[in-house]
Formats: C-alpha cells, structure tokens, sequence
C-alpha cells in the first residue's frame, strides 16, 4: 500500500503591524467624518441670518430704488407744470395762409384778403371784373384794421413835396432836390421832419425796406444799402411791387396794376400792437 501524506495547511495570522495600520485609517475616516458633520452643523445654523440678511439688503434697495422712483416722478412732474416761455410765445401766434399771403400773426387776428372792388384804394365801376389780389387788411382781435394793403387804380399828381421825411442816413442832396423841386411850382416850402436822432423800427416787406416811427410808415424812394431817400408826396405811401397784380376789365377795358396803397390805420397807436404789426409785417410774403 502507497502512503498517503497529508499535508497540513498553515493559516497565518495577521501580523500586529498591519492591525495597527487598520485601526489608524479607522480612526482617521471617523474623525474626519465627525469633523464634517460638525462643519455642516454650524453652516446650517448660520445660513438663515446670511439669507435674512440678503433678504433686509434687498428690500432696502428696493425700497430705495422706488423712493429714488418716486422723486424723479415729482421733478418730472415739477418741470411739466412749470411754465415755458417758448411754447408760451409759439402758441400765442398761428400761421395764416390764404390764397395770396401768408404770415405769422397773433392767434386772434387775421389777415382778409380782397379779389373785388372792396380791396381797392379807390373804387371802380360797379360793372367791372376782377382777378387777382386788389387789397388786403390785417385785424386785431377785435376786427379792427390795423394795417391796409390796397390796390391803385393810377397814381398821379403834381406840386412836389409838401414835407419829407430825413434819417441820418437820408443824403443832404435829395432833401435839396426835393426843396428844388417844390420851388418850381412857387408852392409853400417843403417842410423837413427831422428824424436824425429819432428811434425808428426797421421792417422787410415784399422786397422793400420801410421803416416805422411811431404809427407812421416811411418807404425809401429807391432801394440802397448805404442811404435812406425818404419817398414823399404822391409816392410817400403807395409801393410797386413785381409780388403781385390784378386785373380789373370793365366796358372801357382792362387794366392791369401792380402799385399799392400801404399805411397804419388811423387811431392806432398802442405801442404793443404797433410791435405785434412790425412782427406779422416782416413775416409777410406771398404764397409760392
């Protein structure tokens, strides 16, 4: 018989080393593992304070974002109740356009233009025609007439100046002419009014200077930059202008004319309106 040999296994035990280092990494896991708990302990206590906190800045901004709201609505609300001269004085005024003219004119008066006898410096013949513009009148408020644009039939006349009118810049060789003039049909002298030092406004209508002293409107004779040749006697108050024409046809013929009598009605003299007129006249023109 064969003999069988058992061999005998041998279990061996752990060394105490590596015991040793199982314990220590034991003890280390758990200890960081209680640090941590610790750690999420007190995060957890102190996060409703930040979070409450966040919460109070925020409302303060808010609060002070809708106080902030709040002022700028009333300083809004401040400058559109406070007055503006500049709309004050555009709304005090109103364009007018009519078929012939158009002006800048205070929001109560108006302009009435004529294309009849009505418009005319002196009438015509109850049968006649017209076209175009014979006349025109600016009103007040009231429907005064402040200023009258009218059409003449013919200018004409002898006899010279009975009185001329010298600025400072009139020369001294036309009032002579004038006075010349005037002598030669042994008439009264030719009377001066002396306007050297006199304040006057200076006003641009439909190509001609004019100037206004008091209620009183004075056209240059001929148009010069450097001097002022006061119109007088038939010419004082009537201007040929290329701006407009009419025509009157009655059973004599037709006829067609371009001068116009200008002037201040008389009785105004209010110093307000004559400056509200000075403003509505250098606005004049013709409509295009």
């Amino acid at each position: 018989m064969e003999n069988v040999s058992t061999e005998q296994t041998q279990i061996q035990k752990p060394s105490k080393k590596k015991l040793l280092i199982i314990i220590i990494s034991l003890l280390l896991c758990f200890t960081f593992i209680v640090i941590g708990l610790i750690l999420f302990v007190l995060y957890s206590a102190t996060r409703p304070t930040q979070v409450a906190d966040t919460n109070n800045n925020q409302q303060e901004d808010t609060q002070n974002d809708q106080n902030n709201q709040n002022e700028d609505d009333e300083n809004d609300s401040d400058e559109d109740d406070s007055p503006n001269n500049d709309e004050e004085e555009v709304s005090n005024t109103r364009l007018f356009r009519g078929i012939y003219v158009e002006a800048t004119i205070p929001t109560q008066w108006n302009i009435i233009e004529y294309s009849n006898s009505q418009g005319l410096y002196e009438g015509a013949a109850d049968a006649a025609t017209f076209s175009g513009l014979t006349g025109f009148e600016i009103v007040d408020e009231n429907s005064n007439v402040v200023f009258k644009f009218a059409g003449v039939l013919g200018i004409g006349g002898a006899g010279g100046c009975s009185s001329v009118a010298q600025f400072a810049d009139t020369e001294a060789s036309y009032i002579q002419m004038v006075r010349d003039e005037r002598a030669e049909f042994e008439l009264d002298p030719t009377q001066v009014i002396d306007y050297t030092n006199a304040d006057y406004v200076q006003i641009f209508v439909f190509g001609r200077n004019i100037r206004r002293v008091e209620s009183q409107l004075y056209v240059a004779r001929e148009e010069n930059p450097t001097v002022f040749n006061t119109a007088c006697g038939i010419d004082e108050n009537f201007i040929v202008t290329n701006e407009f024409a009419f025509n009157v046809t009655d059973e004599f013929g037709s006829y067609v004319g371009n001068a116009y009598y200008f002037g201040i009605e008389e009785g105004v003299s209010s110093e307000s309106k004559l400056t509200l007129l000075d403003d509505v006249l250098n606005s004049l023109h013709k409509v295009m």
